[in-house]
């Protein structure tokens, strides 16, 4: 084997690589991997408060809840029973009227 054809054989792997790691940050980008749709539990959203705390959004069976989440524990926040956004809600507490 000569130089050139062993230079097309490492360059054609690399290509084939390359491709299936785009391939894979594709899928993993557009979400066709996610297989789990008809989910009971849903995290919306999710804020860090520190190292090791954060903030989460559930849903569950449709119904929102603000859960603080630290290393020792979960506490539940708030209930969103209605389809308000959470800024409505923080709208509403600190409205003094």
């Amino acid at each position: 084997m000569d130089e050139s054809s062993l230079l097309r054989v490492v360059v054609s792997l690399f290509c084939v690589v390359l491709l299936i790691l785009f391939a894979a940050w594709l899928s993993k980008r557009q979400g066709w991997l996610k297989t789990h749709e008809n989910r009971r539990i849903k995290i919306i959203a999710s804020q860090r408060l520190g190292a090791r705390a954060s903030l989460l959004i559930v849903s569950i069976d449709n119904t929102e809840i603000v859960l603080g989440v630290t290393p020792q524990q979960i506490n539940l926040l708030h209930t969103l029973d209605d389809k308000k956004s959470f800024q409505q809600h923080l709208n509403e507490a600190n409205d003094p009227s």
